[in-house]
């Protein structure tokens, strides 16, 4: 099946529109957007859709989104991945490759690489994800934190990068992942895993961990595929 074909939820037709907009207007990193009320205004969309996408669009290193001066272009769009020319069973296999290759060596060098600083970022993230009163998208920011947490503790700015281009494919997963109590549990578990072995300088460990919690994602997302198959075929 086409990617194209699926159906998109609310929020990836407004990242979708919000990269037209950036193209169309020649945009180039460093330029500023339109404001959250005009963006509004201009795509006809809640205040809640739009913010879903900026969430977005940020955690995978397009904009970069500052308190009380606006919203910026962080990255060039004019050079995007056709990923819509692969199937959906596809493309989760690219991208679970694409994860193993780029996270579980982040973590790995971040076994060796973290200072107490980083140590202590990544406490403070694990802290939040174990908050049972925060809401579905801290939890999901959380999430995000905690593996940038790991990516710069590993010191390696083109990894960095890389985690980057592959993390906003990531969001739905995570979303899902994460509604569920079993599902957030689980995480939790996983996460700590990986804290602990970095923490403990282990390299070996803080890598098997990480293929561990990348495997169990990838098992979730081929699930959901199978159920949207299914829901398809059955409408």
């Amino acid at each position: 099946m086409n990617r194209t074909a699926r159906r998109k939820k609310l929020f990836e037709i407004v990242v979708e529109e919000i990269k037209v907009l950036i193209q169309a207007d020649g945009l180039v990193p460093g330029d500023k957007l339109p404001t959250e009320r005009d963006l509004i205004e201009i795509l006809n969309v809640s205040r809640t859709s739009l913010r879903e996408a900026l969430i977005v669009l940020q955690n995978s290193g397009y904009l970069n989104i500052i308190q009380g001066k606006g919203i910026f272009l962080n990255k060039d769009l004019r050079s995007e991945p056709l990923k819509d020319d692969l199937d959906d069973e596809k493309y989760l296999g690219y991208l679970h490759e694409a994860r193993i290759i780029i996270e579980c060596q982040l973590a790995k060098l971040a076994a060796e690489r973290a200072t107490s600083g980083d140590i202590k970022r990544l406490k403070e993230d694990l802290k939040r994800m174990e908050n049972p009163r925060l809401s579905l998208k801290e939890r999901i920011q959380a999430d995000y934190d905690f593996h940038y947490g790991i990516s710069d503790s590993a010191k390696n700015p083109i990894l960095n990068e890389m985690l980057k281009q592959i993390n906003e494919e990531l969001y739905e997963a995570r979303s899902i992942t994460l509604s569920f109590p079993k599902g957030r549990e689980k995480a939790i578990t996983a996460h700590r895993r990986i804290y602990e072995a970095i923490n403990q300088n282990d390299k070996t460990g803080a890598e098997k961990e990480m293929r561990r919690h990348i495997d169990e994602v990838y098992m979730a997302q081929k699930q959901i595929h199978v159920l949207k198959q299914q829901e398809k075929e059955e409408n």
